[in-house]
């Protein structure tokens, strides 16, 4: 790599990251510093996180400059790492154009009847990777509490349920979604599906939940918000920098308080209207071309 002759390297994630021992200018992009801040649920062993560690003492030291997403990893990144605010920049995400409103009631009925979702029950929607930090066990716990107060509400969560993506806890995710009989039949893990059945599958939603304990930026959020579907988040990390006014927050670590959001969204169908709206405004704040500029 040092013999390319290149004028820059760009490491789009500093899980790529590898030392080139050269003068050329290097671009890292880390995207936050999940890993630093929760080890014990990232990491299988310590030996992992030591090696992480010096992985990314070489990564912010070629780095020239850092590159991250949000404001908040961007503090993160100064206080945890140590790299200094002057030499971090923060290029925003946007989303696909797939991810848009869809109209036609036919397109987001056939989304539900391809995951054997019925069609005229509230849905809620889980977008992403299945790793501890992701804290979606405490979403489905919260279920049993939000069929309480609405009898009908399904859960959809999506995802690549291999359990080959870093450490993560399929196992118990589906073990908890069979807990309770009277949401074991209200759960469904559809898989990995295309960009185009996901925009599909969140048109046909009330909202997507985001339970995280911790995110660099979130963009299943900002792709939902693209579709005019509100986002019901956690207060912590970037999704309120993300979400805006666009979704309702809760404490990622109470259960009751994700399933109390939940409830207020799907009991008021005046609310989910405005905070579509107020979505899909957010949404439009957030556009690859503004991520151009910014870099």
């Amino acid at each position: 790599a040092a013999r390319l002759g290149a004028d820059v390297f760009f490491f789009p994630a500093h899980y790529s990251f590898f030392p080139i021992f050269s003068r050329v200018p290097k671009v890292v992009c880390i995207h936050d510093t999940i890993p630093e801040r929760f080890p014990e649920i990232i990491f299988p062993t310590k030996r992992n996180f030591m090696f992480w560690r010096a992985k990314t003492w070489l990564a912010k030291l070629q780095a020239t400059p850092v590159m991250t997403l949000s404001e908040t990893s961007a503090t993160d990144i100064s206080r945890m790492l140590g790299v200094p605010r002057k030499r971090i920049d923060v290029v925003t995400e946007g989303a696909e154009s797939v991810f848009r409103q869809i109209l036609d009631p036919a397109i987001r009925s056939a989304a539900r009847v391809r995951h054997d979702i019925p069609l005229d029950v509230p849905l809620l929607i889980y977008v992403g990777g299945f790793n501890r930090h992701k804290n979606v066990l405490a979403l489905i716990e919260a279920m049993p509490a939000i069929v309480a107060a609405c009898p009908d509400a399904h859960l959809a969560i999506v995802g690549r349920t291999t359990g080959t993506r870093f450490w993560d806890n399929i196992d118990d995710l589906k073990a908890g979604a069979s807990r309770d009989a009277r949401t074991s039949d209200r759960i469904i893990f559809t898989g990995e599906i295309s960009d185009s059945q996901m925009a599909e599958l969140l048109n046909a939603g009330q909202a997507l939940v985001m339970p995280s304990l911790w995110e660099g930026f979130g963009l299943p959020a900002l792709e939902a918000m693209s579709c005019g579907v509100p986002v019901l988040a956690s207060h912590r990390g970037s999704l309120p920098e993300v979400v805006g006014d666009g979704g309702l927050y809760f404490d990622p670590e109470k259960r009751e308080d994700l399933a109390a959001r939940a409830v207020e969204l799907l009991g008021s169908p005046v609310l989910q209207t405005e905070l579509a709206g107020k979505a899909l405004t957010r949404a439009g704040t957030f556009q690859w071309e503004r991520a151009a500029h910014l870099a």
